[in-house]
């Protein structure tokens, strides 16, 4: 089998696709290139509906709403725009449910660009195969300065990945483990900083 013929049957692993359907107007998620990971996902086009669900504010009693207080985000109708104050922490719903392949999770994670140049900070995010609700995506604007996003411009991307799932068997402490290991109990910093052949300065 030559070089081609592997990628070809690598490339067909995954037969199964993805579903989805849009509870608003956004571009569908896609991959950029052939040989991209992640599948970009857009901010949905502006319309009133959609303003007032992104401003509205959690009500832990209707579980409805996505935003902690009625500050932490505004939207700039002469610019069409988001704006989000330094330090704020908000919801952003893409307008996209989905089904995955069984024993996969989405996983989302900046887009590189945007989170370098804007400082934008990408909150921890599983989509797992059983949920069926509406992806809402949560950012962190880390940066000192109102940061402002439009309307159907990329946000943020998904990686598929496989999981695994094993069943938690529990030991007694003196026989978790088979033998001792060269980092032992070493946690933070343990490693250092440099090749294990140099010293640290």
């Amino acid at each position: 089998m030559n070089h081609r013929e592997e990628e070809k049957d690598f490339e067909g692993m995954q037969k199964e696709p993805i579903y989805v359907s849009r509870v608003r107007e956004v571009q569908l998620p896609l991959r950029s290139t052939p040989g991209s990971a992640g599948y970009d996902f857009f901010i949905p086009r502006y319309s009133p509906e959609y303003e007032k669900d992104l401003l509205s504010v959690f009500d832990p009693e209707t579980k409805k709403g996505f935003q902690k207080d009625e500050f932490s985000i505004f939207v700039n109708n002469q610019t069409l725009s988001i704006e989000i104050p330094p330090g704020s922490k908000v919801k952003i719903p893409s307008g996209i449910h989905y089904v995955i392949p069984e024993n996969h999770a989405w996983i989302v994670f900046n887009k590189s660009g945007r989170s370098f140049d804007d400082e934008v900070l990408k909150l921890a995010e599983v989509c797992d195969e059983d949920y069926q609700g509406e992806i809402v995506f949560s950012i962190w604007n880390t940066s000192s300065a109102f940061l402002s996003l439009k309307f159907n411009q990329k946000l943020l991307q998904a990686v598929l990945l496989p999981v695994v799932k094993a069943e938690v068997v529990e030991l007694p402490f003196e026989n978790i483990y088979k033998e001792k290991t060269l980092r032992g109990e070493g946690g933070f910093s343990s490693t250092g900083l440099h090749h294990p052949g140099e010293k640290d300065v």
